[in-house]
């Protein structure tokens, strides 16, 4: 999974209003847009229904949701280049909330402090983390061979998603070939951008990640 759900959830179709907003002044536009309808179509509705069904997500993976939004307040403070805005998916979708919490700890592992050595909080961060992955990973495993419905929804999410991510991708590509890398309907395609509302988001689509303030300088520890 090279993007999370909810990030594709949301540009896909600012993706495909953008390219119908182009497709008269490029035939390359243009060929991108029958495509990316179809892989819209079959993912967003395989999210919406994920997110339906699990409204009652298990307790492992709301406990993994908390312990990211917890340390990100630190990790904005000392973790240079880290936007806590791209943190932001559902609770409810298990998938997305492991995907931020290896991303978080892929990026604090890395992080040097100022001084050289490791940030402060580095190895609570890392372990809490590391723990909270295994068994949100685990209770997710369970909860997909419990239940053959979920699991098969599951199934065609991921396919659904690898397939929109390397379309959205491709239009990315195109897009900077043919209108330039400064043009602003480009600039709302890039992943950054996932958190700025935009008049061409869809009404269904998650909510961006309202992000969290940087802790303040002495305070080394997440308050839960």
């Amino acid at each position: 999974m090279t993007l999370a759900y909810w990030k594709l959830r949301r540009f896909g179709p600012r993706a495909l209003r953008v390219v119908a907003r182009h497709k008269g002044e490029s035939t390359a536009i243009a060929a991108l847009e029958a495509s990316l309808a179809q892989k819209i179509k079959p993912f967003a509705a395989a999210y919406d229904e994920v997110v339906r069904l699990r409204s009652a997500t298990a307790d492992a993976v709301r406990s993994l949701h908390a312990i990211v939004r917890a340390w990100l307040p630190l990790a904005q403070r000392d973790v240079q280049g880290l936007v806590s805005a791209e943190f932001g998916g559902r609770p409810e979708v298990a998938d997305d909330v492991i995907v931020d919490a290896r991303e978080l700890l892929e990026q604090v592992k890395a992080a040097k402090a100022a001084s050289g050595g490791a940030v402060p909080f580095q190895a609570a961060c890392v372990g809490e983390l590391e723990r909270g992955v295994e068994a949100a990973t685990k209770a997710s495993r369970d909860a997909e061979a419990a239940d053959a419905r979920y699991g098969g929804l599951l199934r065609q999410l991921r396919q659904a998603a690898g397939e929109l991510d390397a379309e959205l991708q491709a239009v990315r590509g195109t897009l900077s070939a043919r209108l330039g890398r400064r043009d602003p309907d480009l600039q709302k395609m890039r992943p950054r951008a996932v958190n700025e509302p935009d008049p061409d988001d869809d009404a269904g689509a998650p909510a961006p990640s309202p992000g969290v303030a940087p802790a303040a300088a002495g305070i080394n520890s997440p308050t839960r």
